[in-house]
């Protein structure tokens, strides 16, 4: 059965010798057919720490340590390229986060320093699309 990515999925994507990392999938696909990625990172000492969005370990079965959302290293990606990693066992899926949790991760968007512009752009864009709906 092929794979079809939605808002609140979750993803674990191989991220070099550091492993898997696991990414919220944060919007439904957009008219272009793409989603809004972001990863989760845990906080470690001596570190520094985007503070926008901290998960507490336990919100999503996967994180078991106090983390946050590292939204410099978000992405836009497309979902059938998403549905053939996962049908090809690339990236594998993950516990869906709840809509609270999804909700929250995407609000952080406006608020992080960290966005990307073209993170930005693309949410400015599906504003737009959905008659000016705040998306983030």
């Amino acid at each position: 059965m092929t794979y079809l990515p939605a808002r609140c999925d979750t993803l674990m994507i191989p991220s070099g010798a550091a492993g898997d990392h696991l990414f919220f999938i944060t919007t439904d696909a957009c008219a272009a057919g793409k989603h809004l990625l972001v990863n989760v990172t845990s906080i470690k000492p001596d570190r520094h720490v985007d503070d926008t969005c901290i998960i507490k370990a336990g919100e999503h079965r996967f994180v078991t340590h106090d983390s946050y959302i590292l939204y410099r290293g978000a992405i836009i990606d497309d979902g059938v390229r998403l549905g053939r990693m996962v049908d090809g066992w690339v990236y594998r899926k993950g516990d869906a986060a709840s809509d609270e949790l999804t909700t929250r991760i995407l609000a952080g968007f406006a608020d992080s320093p960290f966005t990307p512009r073209h993170v930005t752009a693309y949410l400015r864009g599906l504003s737009t699309a959905t008659g000016g709906e705040k998306v983030a």
